[in-house]
């Protein structure tokens, strides 16, 4: 699996933000449509927040 460099992880944040599909970023990247559909994945839940304003918007102390 190729790994996704710093300049094609911001592109995929900014063209995901921008209603580009899967594939129109993969061309433009230079990179499988598979590779984006794994960062798109990994980087945000089931409601399109990702795992840092997730992490953030918890209020939930943990249980001792």
């Amino acid at each position: 699996m190729k790994h996704l460099n710093e300049l094609q992880r911001y592109t995929i944040r900014r063209m995901r933000k921008d209603k580009k599909t899967q594939s129109e970023i993969a061309r433009y990247i230079g990179a499988s449509q598979a590779i984006v559909s794994k960062k798109f994945n990994r980087s945000s839940d089931t409601s399109g927040r990702s795992k840092a304003q997730i992490n953030l918007s918890d209020n939930t102390s943990p249980k001792q």
